[in-house]
């Protein structure tokens, strides 16, 4: 395994751990001793959320200062070092993480589903749900209905998967960022590796079409 995989791997363990934590305290406190607590625990997930974009973040950088050194004849007195912090400083104030961000990834969201779901206690891992209405998604370039969802796992928001990988492409041959189309959003330059398909907002789509 290598040390990026073994790194994710970490987080990811920290993540699971974290809701089991939760579980624990939901079964083995009191109602009044749980709300300090549960609110730890919802501070960890954000932590390792974070953790985990700039991770993502900082693997881009380091990529991009091998190839510019591979592209140039690399200067040995080159502080390399220095090089990554100063382009991880700018890459993460570009895309920074948000608090939206956070508390609309799909792992924060399923911790608060196990919070508020924790009266009924034949709830299982599969049948975790995020407690909210069923809500009309449409795409943000397109005002359209969705029908088949991606969801950005750093600002949160959900496009139609055809929608945004035209964008993308588009951008990719022009060399633009393309920034997330959602009014006050800060995440400036979309990739595909942030895109994700949401369990939960498949099936609030999926209701949405039957109500149709």
């Amino acid at each position: 395994m290598g040390d990026d995989d073994r790194q994710l791997k970490y987080i990811n363990v920290g993540m699971e751990f974290t809701n089991k934590v939760t579980k624990k305290i939901l079964e083995n406190l009191d109602e009044d001793e749980q709300a300090e607590q549960l609110e730890i625990m919802r501070e960890v997930m954000k932590e390792y959320i974070k953790m985990e974009h700039e991770y993502n973040v900082s693997k881009t950088v380091l990529g991009k200062i091998k190839k510019g050194l591979e592209v140039e004849a690399a200067d040995m007195d080159r502080d390399i070092d220095e090089d990554y912090r100063s382009h991880l400083a700018t890459e993460l104030e570009k895309n920074p993480v948000t608090e939206y961000g956070v508390t609309h990834d799909q792992r924060y969201r399923q911790l608060e589903s196990i919070i508020s779901g924790s009266a009924d206690n034949t709830l299982g891992d599969d049948d975790l749900m995020v407690t909210e209405e069923t809500q009309e998604f449409k795409d943000p370039w397109t005002r359209k209905l969705i029908e088949d969802p991606v969801t950005n796992k750093v600002c949160g928001h959900t496009y139609e998967r055809s929608t945004v990988e035209r964008f993308l492409n588009a951008n990719t041959k022009s060399r633009k960022p393309l920034k997330c189309p959602v009014v006050g959003c800060t995440n400036n330059s979309i990739a595909k590796a942030q895109l994700f398909t949401d369990p939960n907002i498949k099936r609030q789509i999926t209701k949405q079409k039957s109500r149709r």
